[in-house]
């Protein structure tokens, strides 16, 4: 399915909005962190997607991430996170101008997206939502439409839930501590593990994102598509999107 003006447009609005989000909340203590990164790398994604891969670089030239100095002034690090932050919606603005002027109709642009139906199956704790972000912000960067679940049920899943996880293709869950093991370790929420098992029985592709510590994946230890990662640890989450990335690209999804 091509994408169309309409929803490029949509794409890089977007990136401006999680950009002058990150330029109101910075502080001092919250530079260049997690929520950064998945901003920032999600932004590269959607202009490859929309423009092509020379206009990454393009991109990472115009704003100019500085590199880190540990030993300067803590202002002036958020001063030049700012500045960094300013340039990055000055350009997707220019991209988003761009596309608006060239592209006058509702043509389509390059780029597209596979058609396979996707199932993300997640917590909704508030206290997970930086990591359902984290996922569904680069599914949403491109382009891949996905269809979710709802809140804990105590009984079996809801069968609107289980059309939906046998209507997918490709089943993706995020798997997230929640309380702690006498023995040791983290359990996850005991409706994902339904989920998966659901999905399992459905021969669905699996995609498993799994917090580390966590004890019990319902025997997924020996698939290829788990995606171990520490939401405190920026090193870890870049290595595990990039996982993600070439798991999507197996799966048939980019």
């Amino acid at each position: 399915m091509d994408i169309s003006k309409t929803k490029a447009l949509s794409l890089i609005n977007q990136k401006i909005a999680e950009f002058e989000k990150l330029l109101r909340d910075a502080t001092p203590t919250d530079v260049y962190d997690v929520n950064h990164y998945r901003v920032y790398r999600s932004a590269q994604l959607v202009i490859e997607r929309l423009f092509g891969k020379g206009r990454v670089q393009q991109f990472r030239d115009h704003v100019e991430l500085p590199v880190w100095n540990p030993y300067a002034h803590a202002y002036k690090i958020l001063e030049e996170y700012r500045n960094h932050l300013a340039r990055c919606v000055a350009v997707l603005e220019g991209y988003y101008e761009e596309l608006d002027v060239f592209l006058a109709h509702e043509e389509d642009v390059d780029g597209s997206c596979s058609g396979l139906a996707t199932f993300i199956a997640m917590s909704f704790d508030e206290e997970d939502a930086i990591v359902n972000q984290y996922v569904t912000g680069i599914l949403n960067a491109l382009g891949i439409e996905f269809e979710t679940g709802e809140r804990y049920s105590k009984g079996s899943i809801p069968q609107k839930v289980r059309n939906r996880i046998s209507a997918c293709d490709v089943f993706i869950v995020v798997f997230v501590r929640r309380h702690e093991l006498k023995e040791g370790g983290y359990a996850t929420p005991p409706w994902l593990v339904k989920e998966l098992g659901h999905a399992q029985a459905e021969e669905k592709d699996i995609i498993a994102w799994v917090e580390r510590e966590i004890t019990d994946i319902a025997g997924l230890e020996a698939d290829k598509e788990i995606i171990y990662f520490d939401r405190s640890d920026p090193a870890e989450m870049q290595s595990a999107t990039l996982k993600f990335l070439e798991a999507l690209k197996e799966h048939g999804l980019l």
